[in-house]
């Protein structure tokens, strides 16, 4: 089995898992944001599409090193101008980065046009968190 289908069926479970439609594993490169591999019925992106690292959720993932997550973006003022918000309303979000050898390769992420009617558990941040350990074993490198 190829690394894009083995990480389908990651992000097959994890948006299962979480009641989310979207599930992307990104690879950075500076400011790319390449969509790696990812499943959803919204048609939002395919794989292989590229974006500015800075017009994703996940730039803050990057920023910060550290799982983000976001129950409902319309709630937090300044997040309801950030592009991902106002092109796609993505609502609910978590995201975590996916590290090889010590450095950031991706990050691993969820997202929904609909919002999470409670916070993010501890549960779902461990288990976002495991998942990008365990893409990040079959990663080059590793």
């Amino acid at each position: 089995m190829d690394l894009k289908t083995q990480f389908r069926q990651e992000l097959v479970k994890g948006c299962q898992f979480f009641d989310l439609e979207v599930g992307i594993v990104s690879k950075i490169c500076g400011e790319d944001y390449e969509v790696f591999a990812g499943i959803t019925h919204l048609p939002f992106f395919k794989e292989g599409d590229h974006f500015k690292l800075a017009e994703t959720y996940c730039s803050e993932v990057v920023r910060t090193n550290k799982t983000i997550y976001y129950n409902q973006v319309s709630s937090i003022g300044e997040m309801r101008y950030h592009p991902v918000y106002r092109t796609l309303h993505l609502e609910s979000y978590i995201g975590t980065p996916i590290h090889v050898e010590g450095r950031l390769w991706g990050t691993l992420n969820y997202s929904s046009i609909q919002a999470k009617e409670v916070q993010f558990k501890k549960e779902e941040v461990a288990y976002v968190e495991n998942t990008a350990i365990k893409i990040a074993a079959y990663l080059p490198g590793t």
